[in-house]
């Protein structure tokens, strides 16, 4: 019996690769039209909302300082309870994939947009829960390429979802005196006791 020689193994599966590769080109390209899409639709909202002059929830311009409230404040800050989005941004530059720009650009318009809500902190809740909507598009870079994390990573997401789950098992209510740039209850949060 004649055996096969690598040559000819590697063209009998050069069809399937190439089925393959082609299959992951059009998800990429599919999840591309689609944040576009996206961010389309959220600037049409946007702008219909902005034209609303006398709204009981309106938009106003994102200043500078709303935006460092949106992202630092004790009172539902983005960054502060949800570090893992900061390093996840961090991890798509340091892999200098392709998919940095249209991540990073998705993260501004992100912040654009809340730091444009009147209600920068999203009422009465446990961190900023417009995060819940994109926060998995962040971890891209760990599904779409076949490179390993480096353990530093790895480590750093186990600590900081252990930080994470602390928070959810020791707030029970509203952020009452955070409002002013007061720490003090948050870091009642991190540091107290489970409830």
């Amino acid at each position: 019996a004649r055996t096969e020689n690598d040559e000819e193994r590697f063209l009998k599966l050069a069809p399937n690769l190439g089925r393959k590769f082609k299959g992951m080109e059009n998800t990429i390209h599919s999840l591309t039209e689609a944040v576009n899409k996206m961010a389309e639709m959220q600037k049409e909202l946007l702008l219909k909302q902005v034209k609303v002059q006398k709204s009981t929830e309106p938009f106003e311009i994102p200043t500078l300082s709303r935006i460092t409230e949106l992202l630092f404040s004790p009172n539902n800050g983005l960054l502060i309870y949800y570090p893992i989005c900061l390093v996840m941004i961090i991890y798509s530059f340091l892999t200098n994939h392709k998919f940095t720009f249209l991540l990073l650009s998705l993260f501004i318009i992100y912040i654009l947009i809340y730091a444009s809500w009147w209600s920068l902190s999203l009422g009465c809740g446990f961190g900023h829960r417009a995060m819940n909507d994109i926060v998995l598009v962040f971890f891209a870079p760990f599904f779409i390429f076949s490179e390993k994390p480096k353990k530093w990573i790895i480590l750093t997401i186990l600590a900081l979802a252990i930080v994470n789950f602390k928070f959810i098992f020791s707030y029970d209510s509203c952020l009452y005196t955070s409002v002013n740039w007061d720490f003090t209850e948050y870091a009642l949060i991190l540091f107290g006791d489970f409830k």
